[in-house]
């Protein structure tokens, strides 16, 4: 369901009853469900129930010893989970490096804002049946490719660079533990983090729908739009920048970008995009990369001496065994899944520097004609 969440202005409420339910009513707590693993503060937990979630509490069970994964229900569009680790995770980001920020109370805010956003989405009427235009077309350009090619960065810049209004969303938050087997030996007490399974694609087409009602009939951007990712480091991140709280949204086309290293092994996500772009990078400069930015931080892992030593320049042996062993291996498993689905897609050399990637990425957007379906369009037809 897509809904005309955000053509409200900003003091006027999704539970004001001013779009029709699809029952006529407020929404049922049938609608939400959160699962708080540990429990949570009281007062969050009851904001939540009075508008209508429905909140279990369950105890805190570890499953791993060196993940923060927890025995828990796998986590749902319509089905909210919080483990300690999240919440602790959230609170420190809304915290903030000089601790000025809201903690705890900005926490639970946060969650609060984003289970009531996610209630007015599935509680609005469907697009189809609404007899109103649509303010401007919503564009989805997927960036995909191996660890360390530059995803992350490349989204960001392109994001800024198409003047989106969003950040970009990112795949990776999607991961789920509960879905994920372990690695294989000697290195099985670690999830495996390498394989679409181990992903929520029904969350992540679930926010982008809610992110693409937002922006096909808003008229300006939110204070928040928060995201149901339900991996433990990423709880309910906004993609709403700083600097466009409350912009106002022209009737033109507007781009949204996801990222993830194994977007295109998702048909589904795959066909939404407008623009598909597989940054491609060699094995050793993928190896050398991810040494430098993952390896060097865990020399228990990895086997060399720890701070105050300078970790080595070169990856361990038992670093380049987990790269080749698990790593390198699932992308080149994945590999023939994700070109299935992802092309046509537009392949970039990204082992140049990253102004020649992004001006490349930006020349195939300027190329792009932008006379397909647009994201509501493709989700719709999906849904078909």
């Amino acid at each position: 369901w897509l809904c005309c969440c955000s053509c409200l202005p900003p003091a006027q409420s999704y539970f004001n009853g001013r779009l029709r339910r699809r029952d006529g009513l407020a929404p049922k707590p049938g609608n939400m469900c959160v699962v708080w693993v540990g429990g949570g503060p009281r007062e969050t937990i009851d904001a939540l129930r009075q508008v209508g979630v429905h909140v279990e509490e369950i105890p805190e069970t570890r499953r791993n010893v060196e993940q923060p994964a927890y025995e828990a229900p796998k986590a749902e569009p319509r089905k909210l989970v919080i483990t300690p680790a999240s919440f602790r995770i959230l609170c420190n980001a809304q915290l903030g490096e000089d601790g000025a920020g809201a903690g705890a109370a900005g926490a639970a805010s946060a969650i609060v804002n984003l289970v009531k956003d996610k209630i007015a989405f599935y509680s609005t009427t469907p697009i189809a049946s609404l007899g109103m235009p649509r303010r401007r077309r919503v564009f989805l350009i997927g960036i995909c490719g191996p660890s360390c090619s530059g995803k992350s960065t490349v989204a960001k810049a392109f994001a800024a660079k198409s003047s989106s209004p969003l950040r970009p969303v990112e795949a990776d938050k999607y991961f789920d533990t509960t879905l994920m087997r372990t690695c294989e030996p000697p290195f099985d007490t670690l999830l495996d983090f390498e394989h679409p399974e181990g992903i929520s694609w029904a969350i992540l087409l679930d926010d982008l729908s809610r992110l693409a009602a937002h922006l096909s009939f808003g008229g300006f951007l939110p204070d928040e739009l928060r995201l149901s990712c339900p991996a433990y480091f990423a709880l309910a991140p906004n993609v709403v920048p700083d600097d466009k709280i409350r912009a106002v949204l022209a009737d033109n086309d507007i781009v949204i970008v996801a990222e993830g290293f194994l977007l295109f092994a998702s048909e589904a996500l795959a066909n939404l995009c407008a623009l598909r772009i597989f940054l491609d990078v060699g094995h050793d400069v993928c190896l050398a990369r991810r040494w430098s930015r993952d390896g060097k931080k865990r020399p228990k892992r990895f086997d060399f001496l720890g701070p105050p030593v300078a970790a080595p320049a070169s990856p361990t042996p038992k670093f380049e065994m987990w790269f080749e062993q698990v790593l390198w291996s699932a992308y080149k498993h994945h590999l023939p899944t994700q070109q299935q689905y992802g092309k046509p897609w537009v392949t970039i050399d990204a082992e140049a520097p990253p102004d020649v990637v992004l001006q490349q990425c930006m020349a195939e957007l300027e190329a792009l004609a932008f006379d397909g379906p647009d994201l509501v369009q493709r989700l719709c037809n999906q849904r078909r």
